[in-house]
């Protein structure tokens, strides 16, 4: 009902309040609209309260989208998109009226921003019928052949006069179209197949145009990728192959040229890569006349050159990482050669004369040859996200190669960390090494990858030097200090305050801090290294790195620490993390601990499939034979026995035992109902049994089992003898039942010998191994008494 009226009351807002001031209010009505269970609403049943205040609201923002305003049709796009984004099947099944508005809307002269939202609706709405192949036929396909028209409309040059001439100008709607089309392609491939041919020209005239903004440019590669997937079914495969070929000959034709100046050393796999090596026209600017293989159009100049170059390896990159149904095929050993080719051309070291300075030509002129190093960067950049994008696309593929690679990317970054982006793509390219690979394995440079460690930490202290001196008081000589200002705590809120003006140097070492502590063994880094890894993890208060180093500690040859642990910085500056909580109060699993009566009565194993009924009746049974030998172990102690027979002299009475004590008989096997007879006045045993164990007569009866309860020999000490000279010794035996096992005592009066025995502790002299052992009878039931020899 609440929601009833609240329908009601946004559409007589909508009616009653003029249209031109609809739009301040748009905001506030979708919000309420998405509180709303639309879905309900907009249901076919004819007659409800709730149909009729949806079929008001949907008439009257169909009327706001035809209105001539702007105002009213930027209500009614605000509108639809809130409806569409909380509504559901049904919501969907209405919009059908709304899409096709919105498509006319298109070619009004709108503001760009209106047209913008008319975009994303658009799209919004061809998405969400992707599952259900009925709003899939009703809606997206007929209707998406015309929006790609109407969007191919809006992304027309503008041109606008200049001087004397006029400039052809990018749209301010293609990267918002670029957008669009990139989320609707994969679902929809074969929709756009008839558009290819006016697709990818664009795509290569914003790759190739060195003045494109960089978002319109990844935008275009990622759709160039994507029109592959229009491909046939049966030449996705081939495309895609020949697509990384084109890309990777593209890429060297455009390197060949622009390091003209440099005698490059590399040496590629690929017969059909020519390395130009001889005399060439200096006086005259690199460029390059013809289309290459990638379609791209012809450059000039080291700007456009490098430039070109950093383009292809991109469009690599993205041709790697995009997802498809299917798998693919890329030629990765030329890929890798390209890479290696790049990446050996670096620029020049500080010191002149070094060992790994690069060759020049001669005829090659020096202003040349820095602006060729002041573009590198640009290009190294590029190649390390593509090997991040292999590494990271094809993972255990590269393992042959992950020795090369590595020590390439260390040799780079000692030629070239002077680049705050060059450091930052090692580092985020190491960050995803060092979980998967073992660098003790590798034989990688141990001096590179220190200097690698330690530029790391010096990226995280001046980085965090810098946040503080916007904020206080600058610190000397960019070091870290820890004030009472920062602990507990205080350092952990200044990192999170400028995490959004993180530098990208800043977040990527922030990652390889705590990987290399957790990764790295320790035999790569130096005791040095390591103690500066935990001291900018205590105080830049990095809990994972500080957990990481925690459980990596640094051993000696005892394998005992051989540093001091993070663990008290830790618990003083993360003390209500689970993780810490874990590391500092290990458990085990609780046990439910029982005595007494609840303890006999429980089941060990519930997995015996055994009925309450059975367990209680074996509980009563097990019960009343321990009240029975209770009560006969109290009529012995008080010497209110019955004559047993057998005695010698047939005295009534018990047996006078010598204080020194004796040696007990052997171990029975007895029913219960023989032993609860002989407590309370069945036979005794025979006396003055011997040592040594007599030989056991095998027993009648085929259905009960072999097994013998084991001996039991105790030593009676001397107030015991005194005070009860017939109970010498206790044997407790346990009774097994059948799916479980429940504890009963059992208390067997032995009867002394009159032989003395010698002082000391007993010792069964009896000739007897493992095999002699008897086993517990599972079955409630025992032998019948067996007599002594």
């Amino acid at each position: 009902m609440q929601h009833e009226s609240a329908l009601r009351a946004i559409s007589n807002r909508l009616i009653v309040t003029p249209i031109d001031e609809l739009p301040r209010i748009a905001g506030f009505l979708a919000t309420q609209l998405a509180n709303c269970p639309l879905n309900e609403h907009f249901t076919n049943t004819k007659g409800s309260n709730s149909s009729v205040s949806a079929h008001k609201l949907k008439t009257r923002i169909s009327s706001l989208l035809q209105d001539r305003s702007a105002a009213g049709r930027f209500t009614a796009v605000v509108l639809i998109k809130a409806v569409i984004d909380n509504g559901g099947e049904n919501v969907l099944r209405a919009s059908d009226s709304w899409a096709r508005g919105l498509l006319n809307c298109l070619n009004k002269p709108d503001p760009i921003e209106v047209k913008k939202l008319y975009l994303i609706t658009l799209t919004r709405i061809f998405i969400l019928t992707q599952n259900d192949q009925t709003l899939l036929r009703e809606i997206t396909t007929p209707l998406l052949p015309n929006f790609i028209k109407a969007s191919l409309g809006l992304i027309r040059p503008i041109n606008v006069q200049k001087g004397a001439g006029s400039k052809a100008l990018s749209s301010p709607l293609l990267a918002p179209v670029l957008e669009c089309w990139t989320r609707l392609l994969p679902r929809h491939a074969s929709v756009f197949r008839p558009f290819l041919n006016q697709l990818r020209p664009i795509c290569l005239s914003l790759v190739a145009d060195a003045e494109s903004p960089s978002r319109d440019r990844d935008l275009a590669i990622q759709l160039l990728c994507l029109l592959l997937l229009s491909a046939p079914r049966n030449t996705v495969v081939q495309e895609w192959i020949q697509m990384a070929n084109n890309l990777t000959k593209a890429a060297h034709s455009t390197a060949s040229t622009l390091f003209r100046a440099v005698i490059e050393e590399h040496e590629s796999n690929d017969s059909s890569i020519q390395i130009i090596t001889g005399k060439q026209n200096f006086s005259k600017e690199q460029k390059q006349v013809e289309v290459d293989l990638a379609g791209l159009h012809p450059w000039a100049g080291i700007h456009e050159g490098s430039d070109r170059l950093a383009a292809l390896l991109s469009w690599l990159t993205c041709l790697t990482s995009t997802s498809t149904s299917e798998s693919m095929l890329l030629p990765i050993g030329a890929i890798l050669d390209l890479t290696s080719r790049i990446m050996s051309v670096t620029v020049p070291a500080t010191k002149a004369g070094a060992a790994d300075d690069l060759r020049y030509r001669k005829e090659a002129s020096r202003e040349e040859k820095e602006e060729l190093w002041t573009h590198l960067p640009e290009v190294h950049i590029a190649c390390l996200d593509l090997l991040h994008s292999l590494f990271s696309s094809y993972g255990q593929v590269l393992s042959p190669v992950q020795r090369t690679n590595v020590n390439q990317l260390l040799e780079i970054f000692e030629n070239m960390s002077w680049h705050q982006d060059i450091r930052s793509g090692v580092y985020k390219v190491f960050s995803y090494l060092l979980g998967r690979i073992d660098l003790s394995n590798l034989e990688i440079h141990r001096e590179a990858f220190a200097e690698l460690l330690e530029h790391c930490c010096n990226d995280l202290k001046l980085g965090f030097a810098e946040s503080v001196n916007n904020t206080s008081s600058p610190m000397k000589n960019g070091d870290i200090q820890l004030t009472s200002r920062s602990i507990p705590g205080g350092i952990r809120e200044t990192v999170a305050s400028f995490s959004c003006r993180r530098s990208d140097v800043f977040q990527t070492a922030w990652v390889l801090l705590s990987q290399a502590l957790r990764y790295c063994p320790a035999a790569l880094v130096s005791k040095r290294t390591r103690s500066e890894m935990d001291r900018i993890a205590v105080l830049l208060d990095h809990g994972d790195a500080m957990l990481s180093s925690i459980l990596n500690p640094v051993l000696s040859k005892e394998g005992k620490p051989a540093s001091a642990s993070s663990l008290p910085f830790v618990v003083r500056s993360a003390a209500d993390d689970i993780a810490v909580e874990a590391l500092l109060r290990p458990r085990m699993p609780f046990i439910a601990i029982e005595s007494g009566e609840t303890e006999r009565r429980s089941s060990q194993d519930g997995a015996d499939g055994e009925d309450e009924g059975d367990e209680e009746s074996d509980t009563r049974m097990d019960t009343d034979i321990l009240s029975q030998l209770e009560d006969s172990l109290e009529q012995q102690q008080n010497g209110t026995l019955e004559p047993q027979e057998g005695r010698p002299g047939g005295s009534s009475g018990p047996r006078d035992v010598p204080l020194n004590g004796g040696q007990s008989s052997g171990a029975q096997k007895r029913l219960i109902d023989a032993v609860d007879s002989s407590l309370l006045g069945g036979n005794a045993l025979p006396s003055g049994a011997p040592d040594s164990r007599e030989s056991k007569r095998p027993r009648s009866g085929a259905s009960l089992e072999d097994t013998t309860l084991p001996k039991v020999q105790e030593n009676s000490n001397e107030a015991t003898a005194g005070k009860y000279p017939m109970a010498q010794s206790l044997e407790v035996t346990a009774v097994s039942s059948q799916g479980h096992q429940s504890q009963v005592e059992r208390q067997d009066i032995s009867m002394m010998s009159n032989t003395p025995v010698p002082s000391g502790p007993l010792v069964d002299d009896a000739d007897s191994d493992d095999s002699e052992i008897p086993a517990i009878d599972p079955e409630l039931d025992t032998d019948e008494e067996e007599d002594l020899e």
